[in-house]
């Protein structure tokens, strides 16, 4: 029995890894649908893999299946509470559950209920994933909090200083592959539209990793947004949880635009510049 327990552990943590490659597939990974979606298929193909035998708990196969894959998970990634991670932990575990449960009924001969039992999972998690990328893109008006962000040259920067501009913070990291697969591409290419407007200020803020990777990473793709570094908390003050994530702050210091997360679908590179242009024609405080 403790023989078969570690196997199914096991096949967690092969489920994981399994995971991992199809995720990197790009169009997968940047956007959370598919990512939770596939890792789902992911884990039920596994746990649905190999014969159950009469003496063994299904339910705690699945379980045990889901736990391995959530321990590689929890060792391996960046966990800081965000609710996609926590989707993420629910989708693998009842999907490994799902995928027992199903390969005991075929083994019984119940094939269409074993069928129905392997797609209830996948749908669930793609409709979690759907309603998770709906909060993603926020539309608000409320005071920025004071914050400070050391920009190329060694100076600090203060958003009391960037006020009667349009200002767009851009927090990323290198190992961030939404931010570098689709993020900073599509910032990279609003910030050339506007270079010559002195009235819109763009920073790609370095966070969670060192200036030396950003340098390197922004002079191999030959990024011209300028870049800043997150070493006074600045992230911390705006309540930023894990890259990608965006901001767009009126002339008056106010947040207008809050973007969380790098989903396909958030339309960025054509939201942006539209946004910009309105809040250019509003009036700078006196």
């Amino acid at each position: 029995m403790l023989k078969r327990n570690l196997v199914d552990f096991a096949k967690g943590g092969l489920a994981f890894g399994l995971g991992v490659g199809v995720a990197i597939v790009p169009g997968i990974q940047s956007d959370p649908r598919k990512f939770v979606s596939a890792f789902a298929l992911v884990f039920l193909i596994v746990a649905f893999w190999g014969k159950n035998s009469e003496r063994s708990n299904p339910w705690l196969r699945g379980v045990l299946v889901g736990l391995g894959g959530v321990s590689c998970a929890a060792f391996a990634l960046n966990w800081r509470g965000h609710p996609a991670r926590l989707i993420l932990l629910l989708v693998c575990v009842l999907a490994s559950i799902a995928g027992v449960q199903a390969r005991c009924l075929w083994d019984s001969r119940h094939r269409t209920w074993a069928l129905i039992v392997m797609l209830a999972p996948v749908a669930l998690s793609a409709t979690l994933a759907f309603f998770l990328t709906l909060p993603a893109y926020r539309y608000i008006k409320k005071p920025a909090p004071v914050f400070s962000i050391s920009i190329a040259n060694g100076k600090y920067i203060t958003s009391p200083e960037l006020r009667g501009h349009v200002v767009v913070l851009a927090f990323w990291a290198t190992w961030c592959a939404p931010c570098i697969r689709s993020e900073l591409p599509k910032l990279e290419s609003v910030y050339k539209s506007l270079h010559g407007n002195p009235d819109v200020v763009f920073f790609g803020v370095v966070f969670g990793d060192s200036r030396d990777r950003a340098e390197t990473f922004a002079e191999r793709e030959k990024l011209s947004l300028p870049l800043a570094y997150d070493t006074n908390k600045a992230g911390a003050s705006l309540g930023v949880d894990g890259p990608p994530r965006v901001f767009v702050m009126d002339k008056a210091g106010n947040i207008r635009l809050d973007v969380a997360g790098g989903d396909e679908s958030e339309g960025l590179e054509t939201r942006l510049p539209a946004l910009i242009s309105d809040l250019l024609k509003e009036d700078s405080p006196n």
